[in-house]
């Protein structure tokens, strides 16, 4: 029984445990809980910030790619603005002057309302001029003005004589007889002429009124006493004059810009008409210069199939030339084997007391034919290739002539250079000279030619015989500028020499 309620003691305890710690991780996980949903919370905002900033990033893009279309409609309108001007012989300055009037279009709709605006403001002014309206008005803005003056000399002197009678009132009040007294003459004196002439002037002032009464009596205007009311009807009127005034001036502003506008107008349609006249007249130029020369085309397609035909040829003649070179090539070749061959029996032979001189000179004479017919062979390699060299040059030449007769063919169906193509061919006695000298910038003439020539075959070039390719480099004609003196080279050492007893010695010295 007591291991029983130990064991059930441990059992409840280590429960109570367990409970402890499930409790613990439970406010644990509700911590983690919380704090993952502050987390989500500002998560939630930022992605909601991220939203809009995303929202308005693509409204400012689609507020961008607006501006720019409106940018660049604007700027072909501005172009095609400025092309008009040019056209027109107009300035073409975007900005605009001080003294430059801005028009929007100079649509035909513009311009009537112009037109008509400016009609009607000229009725305006004449009938303001023809009436006798401004006469009036101009005489009572005088008259408010003098009564103004004069009322506000009146109210001064107002003030004046209310300041001087308070003084007085205050002199009695005291009382005292003394003060009388010790006020001294000259300042009574002073003050009796100032009441004086106050009173003429305000004599002055009353029949003056009665002057002005009696002339709006005499106009059938309504008198009325000289009141607050009547001076703010004055001020209105003063006000309404100043702003049929102002109505004016800006009328006469509009009228002169309306002037302006219409000379503008007046002068670039003039301007206009001249320019259609002028090209007009261009027109029935071209058409009288085309009519009359109608054999254009036929001498460039003429000049065409000439460049063609010396393109042929130059390509014929230099297939021909890369074929002798190529035979030439071989022949240097195979005599070059066979020198190498004699220089290595010449090694090969022992010492010179056990050779024959017979052997000797037959490898002597062997040789000087080799030495001879090398020489040739290089010659006339050196000639074949200054020849592939011209005809190089003279077939490019004709392919740049051609491509320019080529264009010049295609140009001249474009109706704006038609007049150049047309300008150059005014003068039929002109062409044949300057027909020579492109025909010469060609190159030699067939019958120049090295291939062609009289001592020159193609068919005796063919054959791989030496005695053949001997024969064939004996009749070629050399082009080197030393054609007169010939060069021989020794086959071991390589040295040149213009003699043949020099190259005989030096070969038995270099043989041994």
């Amino acid at each position: 029984m007591e291991r029983y309620d130990y064991h059930e003691t441990m059992t409840d305890r280590r429960l109570l445990q367990e409970n402890k710690f499930l409790k613990d991780k439970i406010d644990n996980l509700k911590i983690v809980i919380k704090q993952y949903s502050n987390e989500l919370t500002s998560e939630k905002m930022k992605s909601s910030g991220m939203t809009t900033v995303a929202t308005l990033l693509t409204e400012t893009q689609r507020e961008l790619q607006k501006t720019l279309k409106q940018k660049k409609a604007l700027e072909a309108a501005v172009k095609n603005l400025q092309n008009r001007l040019l056209t027109n012989h107009l300035p073409d300055d975007v900005s605009i002057g001080e003294s430059d009037v801005y028009i929007a279009s100079l649509c035909p709709q513009t311009l009537e309302n112009l037109a008509s605006e400016n009609v009607r403001l000229k009725n305006l002014l004449h009938n303001c001029a023809t009436t006798e309206k401004v006469e009036e008005l101009n005489r009572k803005q005088d008259n408010i003005d003098t009564l103004n003056d004069n009322i506000r000399e009146l109210t001064l002197k107002n003030e004046q004589l209310e300041n001087d009678l308070k003084k007085y009132q205050n002199l009695e009040k005291s009382g005292s007889c003394n003060t009388m007294d010790s006020i001294p003459n000259e300042e009574v004196d002073d003050i009796q002429t100032a009441l004086r002439q106050l009173v003429n002037q305000c004599q002055d002032f009353d029949m003056k009124l009665n002057k002005v009464k009696d002339e709006n009596s005499n106009r059938k205007v309504e008198t009325k006493p000289q009141t607050i009311e009547s001076l703010q009807s004055h001020l209105s009127n003063n006000i309404e004059l100043s702003m049929l005034k102002e109505q004016n001036q800006q009328q006469r502003k509009k009228l002169d810009e309306v002037s302006a506008m219409n000379m503008r107008w007046q002068e670039y349609n003039s301007q206009r008409e001249e320019h259609v006249r002028s090209l007009n007249s261009k027109v029935l130029e071209l058409q009288t210069q085309l009519s009359e020369r109608p054999a254009i085309g036929e001498d460039i397609n003429t000049a065409l199939r000439e460049a063609s035909e010396q393109i042929k040829f130059t390509k014929q003649a230099k297939e021909q030339a890369e074929g002798i070179a190529h035979e030439l090539q071989l022949e240097i070749d195979t005599k070059d084997a066979l020198i190498k061959r004699l220089e290595a029996q010449m090694r090969n032979v022992g010492n010179p007391m056990n050779n024959d001189n017979d052997q000797v000179d037959v490898l002597m004479a062997q040789i000087q034919v080799c030495t001879e017919d090398f020489e040739n062979e290089r010659r006339d390699r050196v000639r074949v290739l200054s020849e592939l060299t011209e005809l190089r040059e003279t077939h490019n030449q004709t392919k740049k002539e051609l491509e320019r007769y080529k264009v010049l063919n295609q140009n001249r169906f474009i109706p704006g250079n038609q007049s150049y193509y047309q300008g150059s061919y005014n003068n039929t006695q002109q062409q044949s000279p300057i027909r020579e000298q492109q025909l010469s910038s060609r190159g030699r003439a067939e019958s120049e030619l090295v291939i062609d020539g009289p001592g020159f075959s193609l068919n005796g070039a063919q054959g791989a015989n030496f005695k053949d390719a001997k024969n064939l480099s004996k009749s070629l004609p050399v082009s080197s500028s030393h054609s007169n003196i010939e060069i021989l080279c020794c086959p071991k050492c390589g040295k040149d020499f213009s003699e043949d007893e020099k190259l005989v010695t030096h070969i038995e010295s270099c043989r041994e």
